[in-house]
């Protein structure tokens, strides 16, 4: 990974499951490849939100 995103490490992968992102009748619903990134942290310092990236 380069960029904003290069100093993330990734914590796993997934493929062939469907991520549906929208909201109503305006979704949009991938079936690809992707990394799972870590964003931020709680006040113990663990993991709370996932940045989920395609490799494509």
């Amino acid at each position: 990974l380069t960029g904003v995103v290069g100093k993330k490490y990734s914590i796993g992968s997934f493929s062939h499951i469907p991520v549906t992102i929208g909201i109503g009748n305006n979704t949009l619903t991938i079936s690809d490849e992707f990394s799972v990134l870590p964003t931020e942290k709680d006040s113990n310092g663990k993991d709370i939100s996932l940045f989920i990236l395609s490799t494509r």
